[in-house]
């Protein structure tokens, strides 16, 4: 872990056995993308066991060559509004709305708080079906500007992702999905893959090693959207870097909810639960989230 950040895993075999103990060997040089210039850095590693249920307390040390300037933070904000679909019995009324309205509220308080001088720290990508927007939300248009950012974000960033549209619930594996402008009301559970995010594909387009921002907060507004929480939590997942832990269900989800944000960095807010449907309100014009 970096700055309590999950930024690698080692298997058994990459461990130097000794007498009575076991050497693993990080260079910093892999780990430099994980500093934030300007202040010293914490390396800590754990141990887990086999089954990934327990972990050791973990030891580690500080980075203190943190010569470099400190750079402010910039934001890179992905606002996603879909309310008109390729399909119009998907339309909605006002998730695009939603998307701006955010865009620009976000916008207006973060570059009082991060813009200095006359450098910009503010980067919002509007993708909505508005017409002025920067690019319309295809799961195409929505991957290609993560790899983008993922070009220019540093540890010191943070990343805002905001998805308001439907959320669909595939009845066989009960993964939640995110359906881009691309989805008609045609679309097929085999097709959701073509025109949905799943939870999966998302968290891997945001892992540390692709947007090194090491504060991000993702919110969808979309119906069954408690559903991504429950994923991307899901317990005892090793490929996902999430840590399984023991006792009552409900006490499994706090905790490995806890365990979230020391592994990713990530704060998480759903509009609705996994059974249960988001909404608009003609009265406000807008969403109710």
């Amino acid at each position: 872990y970096v700055n309590d950040i999950e930024a690698g895993r080692f298997k058994t075999a990459q461990l130097i056995p000794h007498k009575g103990y076991y050497e693993l060997v990080v260079k910093k040089s892999d780990l430099h993308n994980y500093f934030i210039a300007g202040q010293q850095n914490h390396v800590k590693v754990k141990a887990y066991t086999a089954d990934n249920s327990i972990s050791s307390r973990g030891t580690g040390t500080r980075d203190r060559s943190a010569h470099e300037k400190a750079q402010p933070p910039n934001l890179f904000a992905v606002m996603v509004g879909v309310s008109d679909y390729k399909d119009e019995i998907l339309d909605l009324k006002y998730a695009a709305k939603d998307a701006r309205d955010l865009s620009i509220a976000v916008g207006a308080a973060s570059r009082k708080l991060l813009n200095s001088g006359k450098e910009e720290h503010v980067f919002i990508y509007d993708l909505t079906t508005l017409k002025d927007r920067n690019l319309l939300p295809e799961k195409n248009s929505i991957r290609k500007t993560l790899e983008e950012i993922g070009k220019k974000a540093t540890a010191n960033d943070i990343l805002l992702l905001f998805f308001a549209g439907h959320g669909k619930m595939d009845p066989i594996t009960k993964q939640f999905y995110f359906l881009s402008a691309d989805a008609s009301g045609a679309t097929s559970v085999a097709a959701l893959s073509a025109v949905g995010i799943s939870t999966s594909e998302l968290t891997e387009w945001i892992k540390p090693q692709h947007i090194r921002a090491q504060k991000r907060v993702l919110i969808f507004d979309a119906c069954h959207s408690g559903q991504a929480i429950r994923e991307i939590v899901k317990l005892g997942n090793p490929e996902q870097g999430f840590v399984a832990v023991r006792g009552d269900e409900q006490g499994q989800q706090i905790k490995a909810i806890e365990k979230l944000n020391e592994q990713s960095g990530l704060f998480i807010l759903a509009a609705s639960a996994s059974d249960q449907e988001a909404y608009e309100m003609g009265r406000y014009s807008q969403g109710l989230l």
